[in-house]
């Protein structure tokens, strides 16, 4: 009978519509009135345990005591020891404060300064985890507890336990219901993965849209069922294992549309553990094609030749600063420019669109490294290995293959080329690759019949004097070392003089005097 004296505190509490509602806060403050005005006691208080578990926050205070307190936190690393008794304990009955050794912790910083006589602590659980205290004080002078009084703060402590899960049950719910709604009205894909089942717990509509397929049909599916681990399964299995180990995963992968269509996706696999031990893994997806496609678009349009769609010069020259070996073509129309000028720029370029398909040909069958347009009219080929054909006799191939006929609108057009040929391993460790064919190229263009010229290191000797002459006549123009003489003609029958010729006279800083072409004759009256 005794544990029904104050049983009405109880049913007040849970006929409360603050109860019902899930309203901690005026639950609270409405036990703790009750306690108050039924029980002999000087303060009555609710604590909560913080989400941390580092300190309790004070929810509801009633009494004459209370009003004295300026705290509304208690952190939990000053009293470690009370804590722990919190934790492993139905109540903490204390009768005498004075004297109780359980309270020899919070004695001079708490019960002391108060007065507090005697104390009923009685912890808030929820599946036998500390939420929070609901702490009974009487002051100045003690008395104990009696079992009906620590029977109804256990029941009350009960109750507040019930409300607070209702509470977060309420929350939980509350914010389970925005997530859905959130992640259904995103473009984003969101998913949860259950790491042990390794099945699909959830997932929106934006994958439905984007895969094709219901999203609802992979609820409950395998994660190999997604088009990620049926496409790319090793790729899939090995980003699955990381995201187990605890790491998160991000990257982003091209894949195939059931209608064949590709996209690319950008995707974040973040691994997590419910409050029960559960492990899942949060995955969300977004479509980025469209940011790869504008990067190939820029990608083309800083390496390639909008005309005829072959690499440009500086993605020629990237290639060629990387290649030791095998053999540069460099390419030129002959005459290309009186064409342009005759024809018209549209002919113009569709001989150049011409020779670039022919190129593009031959190459696919050679499996050449590289083709490129690198001038107004030439064009670069690399080619790494020739097989067991020779250089002469696919430079022949080359040569005929882009001299032959073209059909130029109305009009048929034979091509001229002119071909110069490095091979580069001779070359890389003295001059550019493309320097050489370019020494090449001047002479071939120049040849009657066959304009094909190998280059060799005579060419080279002979560019690098005549280079060093040129050099050395800009210096001789800017230094004054040209001098002009004129040379006296003498009819040898009459002895008279008819003219004279103009000579020029180089004084070389290093070769000494340098007799040059004779410039001019002139003949007097």
């Amino acid at each position: 009978m005794t544990h029904r004296k104050y049983q009405h505190i109880v049913e007040s509490i849970v006929n409360s519509k603050s109860k019902k509602n899930g309203d901690f806060t005026k639950t609270s403050e409405f036990a703790t009135e009750l306690l108050l005005n039924n029980l002999n006691l000087t303060a009555v208080s609710v604590w909560l345990l913080t989400q941390e578990q580092d300190r309790f926050e004070l929810v509801a205070n009633q009494g004459p005591l209370s009003n004295l307190r300026s705290d509304n936190t208690v952190e939990c690393n000053v009293y470690p020891e009370y804590l722990e008794l919190l934790k492993n304990s139905r109540h903490i009955d204390v009768n005498d404060a004075k004297a109780d050794h359980r309270v020899n912790e919070i004695r001079k910083t708490y019960l002391e300064p108060f007065d507090i006589a005697s104390l009923l602590d009685v912890p808030i659980r929820i599946n036998g985890r500390l939420e929070g205290v609901l702490n009974l004080e009487r002051a100045h002078e003690q008395r104990n507890w009696s079992d009906s009084e620590i029977y109804i703060a256990c029941q009350v402590a009960d109750q507040l336990a019930l409300t607070l899960a209702t509470h977060n049950s309420y929350e939980q719910n509350e914010l389970l219901t925005l997530f859905k709604c959130a992640a259904e009205q995103s473009d984003q894909v969101t998913m949860i993965v259950n790491l042990h089942s390794e099945n699909v717990e959830f997932v929106n509509d934006a994958y439905g849209k984007r895969t094709g397929q219901k999203a609802i049909d992979f609820i409950g599916q395998p994660v190999w069922d997604l088009f990620l681990f049926k496409q790319k399964p090793e790729y899939g299995r090995k980003q699955l294992e990381r995201v187990t180990l605890g790491q998160t995963v991000s990257d982003e992968v091209e894949l195939k549309r059931p209608d064949g269509k590709s996209l690319w996706i950008r995707y974040s696999c973040s691994p997590f553990i419910t409050s029960r031990g559960n492990h899942f893994a949060l995955m969300t997806s977004e479509d980025c094609t469209e940011e790869h496609r504008y990067q190939e678009e820029l990608e083309v349009r800083a390496w390639r030749c909008a005309l005829t769609g072959l690499y440009n010069r500086a993605h020629f020259n990237k290639e060629l600063a990387v290649t030791n070996n095998g053999y540069l073509f460099l390419i030129d129309l002959v005459g290309f420019k009186n064409f342009n000028d005759t024809y018209g720029h549209e002919k113009g370029d569709a001989l150049l669109q011409e020779m670039a398909r022919r190129l593009r040909h031959l190459a696919e069958i050679h499996k050449a490294k590289e083709i490129a347009r690198v001038g107004s009219d030439e064009f670069g080929m690399l080619i790494n290995d020739l097989k067991d054909e020779s250089i002469e006799s696919f430079t022949d191939k080359l040569y005929q293959h882009l001299r032959a006929p073209a059909q130029i609108h109305r009009d048929t057009i034979e091509p001229k080329p002119a071909i110069a040929v490095v091979d580069i391993i001779s070359v890389v460790e003295l001059v550019s690759p493309l320097t050489s064919a370019d020494i090449a190229l001047q002479i071939a263009k120049k040849k009657q019949g066959k304009t094909i010229q190998v280059f060799n290191h005579t060419m080279l000797n002979a560019f690098k004097e005549d280079t060093e002459i040129e050099r050395d006549l800009h210096t001789a123009v800017r230094n004054r070392q040209l001098e002009l003489y004129y040379q006296p003609l003498r009819n040898l029958k009459t002895g008279e003089y008819t003219g004279a010729e103009a000579l020029i006279r180089w004084h070389h800083p290093k070769k000494g005097v340098l007799y040059l072409t004779l410039l001019h004759k002139y003949y007097g009256n």
